[in-house]
């Protein structure tokens, strides 16, 4: 399972991803989750289907859709009691991103809202599909006029790189990751 603290930035566009402790190797295994009932794995990016009890390669997709969420608005899409958070990750979409995030545009949002899509099915066929899908949003997004995420005189969040700067730094280290 992808979840931001398991990937340790080395450079300008290389990530590399450590701790695999929960790694599944067989996608259509049963999942490894939920383990005499017992969740294991940072829940807060695990993909519905696993807390369900079934795992597929769309799985880390879901997991990734959440940190691209985090990366992108500073917050995970679900918060509470592990319960909840666990019920919503079932249940619940996450909450929008454009109009709450100024420097988030509707293309960026729908890209990531389908690699967060409940039904497996409905997520994109691939990682690759999905960071290509997101390299395109951003593309698209920054050729029109955006908005600054935040005011310049503005000192009560620290400073965020720009959602081009962001994107594009995701859509070349996923794009060397799932080649």
């Amino acid at each position: 399972m992808l979840v931001l603290e398991n990937m340790l930035v080395m450079g300008a566009n290389d990530i590399v991803l450590s701790d695999f402790g929960v790694a599944v190797t067989n996608y259509d295994s049963k999942n490894y989750a939920l383990k005499d009932g017992v969740v294991q794995g940072t829940f807060f990016y695990i993909a519905p289907e696993r807390l369900l009890g079934t795992t597929r390669r769309a799985s880390d997709q879901y997991s990734l859709g959440i940190a691209v969420y985090e990366w992108l608005t500073g917050v995970l899409p679900f918060k509470g009691t592990p319960e909840q958070i666990i019920f919503n990750h079932i249940h619940t979409p996450p909450p929008q991103m454009y109009g709450v995030y100024h420097h988030i545009s509707q293309e960026v949002e729908a890209v990531v809202m389908r690699a967060l899509a409940k039904d497996p099915e409905q997520r994109y066929p691939s990682v690759k599909d999905f960071a290509q899908a997101l390299n395109g949003a951003v593309q698209s997004a920054t050729e029109g006029d955006t908005q600054p995420a935040y005011r310049q005189d503005y000192t009560g969040l620290p400073q965020q790189k720009s959602e081009r700067e962001l994107l594009l730094w995701f859509a070349s280290v996923y794009s060397v990751v799932v080649s």
